[in-house]
C-alpha cells in the first residue's frame, strides 16, 4: 500500500531570504509523498524567481496562480489557498509558512498520530531568532479544555497537519464568504476554532519538529514569556482580541456552550460579566492564562 498523500500549502510574501532554506527542508522529508503547493501574495522581492525555480526542477512543487486581488494577511492567503483547491487524491493537508525550518521526520510524526485517530495534529515549537543568539521552547501542548477554542489557537498554523475531511470542511466554512471577512484574523487559530467546535480530535505534541523563527517582520511570532504578555496586553487593550473572538464566533457551529461564553463576553455589565468566573479554567489551556482573559472580561479591558 502506497503511503498516505500530503499536501504541504505554503504562503508567500516579500520570503526571499529564507524561502530557498524552507523549501529545502520539505523536499528533505523522510514522508516523500508529498507535493507543495505555493500562493504568493504579491511580493515584491524575488520571491516569484525563486518559486519559478523550484516548480520547474521538482515535480511536486506547484504555484497556485491566483484569479483573487491580493488578501493582504497571512490568513487570507492561506484561506484563499485553501478555498481555491480541490480534495482530490490527498490524505491529510499541513500547512507551511515561508521562513522556518522543518526536521525531516516532521510529517513522518505527524501522519502517526492522525493514522491513530487524531483528526488534526499541532505541536510545541523551537523557537529561535534570526541572529541565533536565542533558543527557547513555545509551549502549547497542555490539555485541551472545553472552551479553549474559543479564545486561543491550538499552535501556530505552521504545525498543523490535518485530514481532508476537516480540511473539506474548513473550505465549505468559507465558501462565498468574501476575503474582508478573515483577512484580519488569525487563520491558526481560526482553523482551530472551526474544527474543534464541529467536533473534530486534536492531539497536540509536547515533541517539535520545528524550527520557528523570530524576527522583526514576523505577523505574531512569539516574544518569550515576559515580552509575550505585554504584547498580548497592548494587543487585548487595543480591541484586537475581543474582535476576533467576537469574528471568530460567526464561524463556529453555535453551540449552546458557545453562545453562553460569547454573550458573557460581550455584555455590558460588569455583574453579569463576573459569572465567566465560574469556568475560568475552561477558558485557555494554561491556568494563568485563564485567569488573564478572566480579569480582560470582567474588568472591561477589552474595547469594543
Amino acid at each position: 500500500m502506497s503511503p498516505k498523500k500530503v499536501a504541504v500549502l505554503l504562503a508567500t510574501y516579500n520570503g526571499s531570504a529564507h524561502l530557498r532554506v524552507q523549501l529545502n527542508t520539505l523536499l528533505a522529508q523522510t514522508h516523500k509523498n508529498i507535493h507543495i503547493f505555493i500562493r504568493d501574495d504579491g511580493s515584491e522581492d524575488q520571491t516569484m524567481e525563486i518559486i519559478d525555480e523550484y516548480s520547474r526542477n521538482y515535480k511536486n512543487i506547484t504555484l497556485i496562480i491566483s484569479n483573487t486581488d491580493r488578501g493582504g494577511s497571512a490568513c487570507a492567503n492561506f484561506i484563499e489557498m485553501i478555498r481555491g483547491m480541490a480534495v482530490g487524491d490527498f490524505d491529510y493537508f499541513s500547512l507551511s509558512d515561508q521562513d522556518d525550518i522543518w526536521t525531516p521526520d516532521k510529517i513522518t510524526r505527524a501522519l502517526g498520530f492522525l493514522d491513530a485517530g487524531y483528526d488534526c495534529y499541532a505541536s510545541n515549537l523551537i523557537a529561535f531568532t534570526d541572529d541565533g543568539k536565542r533558543v527557547w521552547i513555545v509551549d502549547k501542548a497542555q490539555d485541551q479544555t472545553g472552551l479553549d477554542y474559543m479564545f486561543q489557537g491550538a499552535s501556530a498554523g505552521c504545525t498543523y497537519v490535518f485530514s481532508a475531511r476537516v480540511f473539506e470542511m474548513i473550505k465549505n466554512t468559507f465558501y462565498g464568504r468574501p476575503v474582508g471577512s478573515y483577512k484580519h484574523l488569525s487563520h491558526d487559530w481560526l482553523i482551530y476554532a472551526i474544527s474543534r467546535s464541529a467536533g473534530f480530535k486534536w492531539f497536540i505534541d509536547p515533541i517539535s519538529k520545528i524550527f520557528y523563527r523570530q524576527h522583526s517582520n514576523n505577523v505574531y511570532g512569539d516574544a518569550g514569556f515576559f515580552n509575550g504578555y505585554l504584547k498580548k496586553l497592548a494587543m487585548i487593550n487595543s480591541g484586537w482580541y475581543l474582535k476576533n473572538i467576537n469574528d471568530i464566533s460567526q464561524f463556529l457551529v453555535g453551540k449552546e456552550s458557545e453562545k453562553k461564553y460569547l454573550d458573557l463576553v460581550k455584555n455590558k455589565n460588569i455583574f453579569k460579566r463576573m459569572k465567566i468566573i465560574n469556568d475560568w479554567t475552561r477558558l485557555r489551556r494554561k491556568k494563568l492564562e485563564s485567569l488573564f482573559v478572566v480579569l480582560v472580561v470582567v474588568l472591561g479591558l477589552m474595547r469594543d
